[in-house]
């Protein structure tokens, strides 16, 4: 369980920073278009720096500690190099779309098999962060204020589908923990019977 907080707090620390990016992308889009590397390294080094965090406070997995270092190290590479990788940048993020949404959609179907209603709006907002992300990868080096709100929109789809999931999960362990705690609560009665 503690693990899932841990992945939780991280999945948090990920919507804020799209939120925050994907709106200064649709917003300020001119400005973005010289900085859009700067904003991607600063928001992924916020990232690896609350893994970093979740493990010093909790020291349960090294998997948040792992994804927190790796997060950083990436993010200020970026920082340093921002003006000459602004197209790989547009490409990693087209990449991080389609993976997302191709994970949430198969969590969606799992979602929708449990007539949870969340799972439709998930599913259709993940199909449309999958294809933001392929059109993200293939304009990539036609870097425009278009694109740079396209991109914009694209990470705030993300963080709406990504807040959907984190309720998902959310209601999806509260019904397994339930179940254990029923089954935890059957008496059992019997007899050894010896030969």
């Amino acid at each position: 369980m503690k693990i899932l907080t841990q992945i939780k707090k991280l999945s948090i620390a990920t919507i804020v920073a799209a939120t925050i990016t994907g709106l200064l992308f649709l917003f300020f889009p001119e400005k973005c278009i010289d900085y859009i590397s700067m904003f991607v390294g600063i928001s992924l080094i916020v990232v690896g720096v609350v893994g970093i965090i979740n493990y010093l406070v909790d020291k349960v997995s090294s998997v948040s500690l792992a994804m927190g270092v790796i997060i950083t190290i990436i993010g200020i590479i970026i920082c340093l190099r921002y003006k000459q990788i602004i197209s790989i940048i547009i490409v990693l993020l087209g990449i991080f779309m389609v993976v997302s949404g191709v994970t949430d959609f198969f969590t969606s179907v799992k979602v929708i098999a449990s007539h949870l209603v969340f799972g439709w709006v998930s599913l259709i907002l993940s199909a449309a962060t999958v294809v933001f992300g392929i059109i993200a990868i293939t304009k990539s080096t036609q870097v425009s204020t278009g694109i740079v709100q396209f991109i914009g929109v694209s990470l705030l789809v993300y963080a709406v589908l990504d807040i959907i999931s984190c309720i998902q999960v959310k209601r999806i362990v509260k019904d397994v923990k339930m179940a254990a705690d029923s089954v935890n609560e059957i008496e059992t009665t019997g007899e050894i019977i010896n030969d």
